[in-house]
């Protein structure tokens, strides 16, 4: 014996879009507040524009990675540890609650809203934010659009190339730098810190004798100015290692 369901299937009869406006790069700001407006429009299949259906927002934003345009052979803002290359590491990343927002379409077929963002985080990152609108119409049918922007927390961002993955102790390990704006054009005349921390344990006996190791630091702040010709070296000389 068999058993099966019959389900009416409804053609759409609207489809929907989404955009964010103005197009234009944003960045954080610390003190003043800034926005864009996020728009979203049903129209019908048959002509004319999708007015009076029910909106529902949903916007969310979470941290991101970004690389400049030509610029993927660099690394750029958090880098993740080699020994986290295989597996899922999100421990450093950031995903903010999700706000709602509900609405009507007007005669256009269209609903805003208005998206404000300020303030930077302690540790600065590019920032993603997500506006997903359902459009539900008289008939109850509900179709889906999505939009998103990204949030800069800086004018410009700093890459590091690792010319070995390894070092030594006492031997030079090299690294490129380079000062980049947000579409990959290199910056000059920008002073880059850069604050290199190597772990290690060290072996050493306790109060009774016994073998015990101890976690060990080596820290070393290095300076270097960028250039707009190309990138700039800065040689980190391990202290801990064999």
């Amino acid at each position: 014996m068999h058993s099966f369901k019959v389900q009416e299937f409804r053609k759409p009869e609207y489809e929907v879009s989404s955009m964010i406006r103005p197009t234009i790069a944003r960045y954080c700001h610390p003190i003043a507040d800034e926005y864009v407006i996020a728009t979203c429009q049903g129209k019908l299949f048959a002509g004319g524009y999708l007015n009076d259906a029910n909106v529902q927002w949903t916007v969310q934003a979470e941290t991101t990675t970004f690389t400049p345009p030509k610029r993927s052979d660099y690394i750029f803002g958090r880098a993740q540890p080699f020994f986290c290359w295989f597996g899922n590491n999100n421990q450093t990343e950031i995903s903010y609650p999700e706000k709602y927002f509900q609405g009507q379409t007007n005669n256009k077929g269209i609903h805003e809203i208005k998206i404000s963002y300020h303030g930077i985080e302690q540790e600065p990152r590019t920032t993603i934010v997500h506006a997903l609108a359902a459009v539900t119409d008289l008939n109850n049918q509900t179709q889906e659009t999505k939009t998103q922007f990204i949030i800069h927390p800086c004018t410009y961002y700093v890459g590091f190339q690792l010319l070995t993955n390894y070092g030594k102790k006492h031997k030079s390990v090299q690294t490129k730098v380079i000062v980049t704006d947000i579409d990959g054009n290199l910056i000059d005349n920008i002073l880059v810190e850069c604050k290199v921390t190597g772990y290690g344990k060290e072996r050493k006996e306790d109060e009774n004798g016994l073998t015990v190791f101890e976690e060990i630091k080596d820290e070393q702040t290095l300076t270097v100015v960028s250039s707009n010709k190309d990138a700039v070296n800065i040689d980190y000389i391990p202290k801990l290692g064999r």
